[in-house]
């Protein structure tokens, strides 16, 4: 299975972190990588992407978007434990 992450930035290395923008009901206290199962998931959960791609469209900006797939057959899950 693969799943997807999406950013307005290139990412180096990816690393657990808490988000800086979570759901109210999501957990504040695990470092995690946020993916999703398809791109147009990972699309609806970036917050307000939007807002930033109507920002980007007035202003006649086309904005890079770095998506990356991981299949997760390639992670053992003793490598998604907390430390």
């Amino acid at each position: 299975m693969y799943v997807y992450h999406i950013s307005f930035e290139e990412v180096k290395e990816f690393v657990p972190r808490i988000p800086k923008t979570t759901y109210r009901s999501e957990d504040r206290t695990i470092n995690r990588i946020c993916v999703s199962s398809s791109i147009q998931k990972a699309m609806q959960a970036a917050p307000s992407i939007g807002i930033l791609l109507n920002l980007f469209r007035n202003l006649d900006i086309t904005p890079i978007l770095y998506v990356y797939r991981f299949n997760l057959n390639d992670f053992s899950r003793d490598e998604y434990k907390a430390p």
